[in-house]
């Protein structure tokens, strides 16, 4: 049993990580095709175009993601002697955490970037790495302005989805509520499974949306920044 159950838990992990990477290429050439011909694509060209740039859009995001679980451990080892006050600067902390946190939001950005290459312009992995980079190193202002833009817009959602969990309770509170009334656990078994649907669809929903908007977001902006280029707000601002 537990080998079946670890073979249902690994094919529904693989085909959910299938759907999610095809999607992200789907929107990304779906985004481009907007921007530059000023039409919708169709479904059916987005979607092959997902599939084809998979396996390199697939291998970027193991990248990040494994590049930012190693940031990650290097924060946890600074902050352990910290936390169990077994010494070590507060300041060198924060310092680190800053540091790890401008680094990590540059590899994402980049990653972005890498992808809309991959997908838009059909680039190699290399390729889209070195051509990203530069990328960014041309638009490195902008590019800052709009991960802190979605950064900020990540933690209203976050605590969107905090407000929705309580939300979701209130099923279970009712449910609660007649339990008692009725002595029925059966009342109140069904409350809980109830919350736990609307949390999930509301999870899934919000999750949807959110991971929609910021890819068209950043396509949008890959296609002006790859295209005509893109000056920063802050020196908009500055008159520069």
């Amino acid at each position: 049993w537990i080998a079946f159950l670890c073979t249902v838990f690994l094919s529904f992990g693989v085909v959910l990580t299938f759907l999610a990477v095809v999607s992200q290429g789907a929107v990304v050439h779906s985004t481009a095709y907007l921007v530059h011909h000023k039409r919708v694509s169709d479904t059916r060209i987005s979607w092959h175009a997902g599939i084809t740039a998979f396996w390199r859009v697939f291998t970027i995001h193991l990248l990040k993601r494994v590049f930012l679980l190693v940031v990650g451990l290097m924060v946890a080892l600074v902050s352990w002697p910290i936390l169990f006050s077994l010494g070590g600067s507060p300041v060198f902390f924060l310092l680190i955490f800053l540091l790890a946190a401008g680094i990590s939001l540059i590899v994402s950005i980049m990653a972005v970037y890498a992808v809309g290459y991959i997908v838009v312009e059909e680039y190699t992995f290399f390729q889209a790495i070195v051509a990203a980079w530069q990328l960014f190193a041309e638009h490195w202002l902008v590019s800052l302005e709009v991960g802190c833009v979605i950064f900020v817009l990540d933690i209203f959602i976050s605590f969107f989805m905090i407000t929705l969990l309580f939300v979701s309770f209130i099923p279970a509170f009712v449910a609660y509520l007649l339990a008692l009334l009725f002595s029925s656990s059966l009342l109140f078994t069904l409350g809980i499974a109830l919350s736990a649907i609307v949390f999930l669809l509301f999870l899934f929903t919000v999750a949807s949306v959110f991971s929609l908007f910021t890819t068209a977001t950043w396509t949008y902006l890959f296609m002006q920044m790859h295209k005509t280029g893109l000056k920063s707000h802050i020196m908009h601002w500055l008159g520069r």
